[in-house]
């Protein structure tokens, strides 16, 4: 019996990304957008990657205090995820 394979969401390999690497930058490849198309896509991207990271149980668990951070520079989206993880008797590591 095959186990069928879920293909990845579209948002999925940044959010993978950024829990392996801790910081993304992704440029926005047409050039030609208006500062509210910028704005636009930010804004969705933002959505999207934080849908992501509420949707990963597994995570949420391991890492209940984790932010995601992000802005915006021109063209260029950045994220952070900053774990804000500690030694579970309260010293921090």
């Amino acid at each position: 019996m095959t186990k069928s394979v879920r293909a990845m969401r579209h948002y999925q390999p940044i959010w993978e990304q950024l829990k392996e690497v801790r910081s993304v930058r992704i440029v926005l490849a047409p050039h030609n957008l208006t500062e509210n198309q910028a704005k636009q896509h930010y804004a969705t991207t933002k959505k999207a990657i934080t849908k992501e990271k509420y949707m990963d149980t597994v995570f949420k668990c391991q890492f209940p205090d984790a932010e995601l951070k992000s802005a915006r520079e021109g063209l260029i989206i950045n994220f952070k995820l900053e774990l804000n993880d500690c030694d579970p008797f309260g010293k921090d590591f």
